[in-house]
């Protein structure tokens, strides 16, 4: 029953209807929180190993990587890389590739279904690897330097996904 704000004990309407707006918020919010953070699953150090581009600024000493939320997961930017976890439904990616099939190079050994691309915008190549693990959707954005190409930093972008992959069974 709802009450005067006048009576002892009781809590008005307008007390009520914040309660239940509060709730609401703190259960939206905690529904977008992702349950992997990208970041938390390699040190930078590790994937600078595993990528082996050069470092001459030593950019992975001074700058942390950035972690933000994506759809259901999150994403981890590092200076060369752009790691995703759970951005987007698998149906997206196999939707994409199957109108596009000369693009994708399956690559096995990394989940149960990945592959690579070579992204080119411009006069800038990125090589790009979806896999799905398990429950998960993994995409990796690999830097390609100036003078090389996608199948060059394949190995790298390979040994990155499969040490997510691992952190994320």
């Amino acid at each position: 029953m709802w009450r005067d704000a006048g009576t002892r004990g009781m809590p008005t309407r307008s007390t009520s209807v914040a309660v239940i707006i509060t709730a609401a918020t703190c259960c939206i919010a905690y529904a977008q929180t992702p349950s992997t953070h990208a970041c938390a699953l390699l040190p930078a150090s590790e994937v600078k190993k595993l990528v082996g581009l050069p470092d001459p600024l030593n950019l992975y000493e001074k700058m942390s990587p950035e972690e933000e939320p994506i759809g259901k997961g999150s994403s981890c930017s590092y200076p060369s890389v752009h790691v995703q976890i759970d951005p987007f439904e698998w149906t997206t990616i196999d939707s994409l590739r199957t109108k596009n099939t000369a693009q994708f190079e399956a690559v096995p050994g990394v989940g149960e279904a990945a592959f690579l691309r070579a992204n080119k915008m411009r006069s800038v190549e990125f090589a790009e690897l979806y896999a799905r693990v398990g429950t998960h959707v993994l995409t990796i954005q690999l830097d390609v330097p100036d003078g090389s190409s996608t199948a060059a930093v394949k190995p790298a972008v390979v040994a990155l996904a499969k040490a997510y992959a691992a952190q994320l069974r």
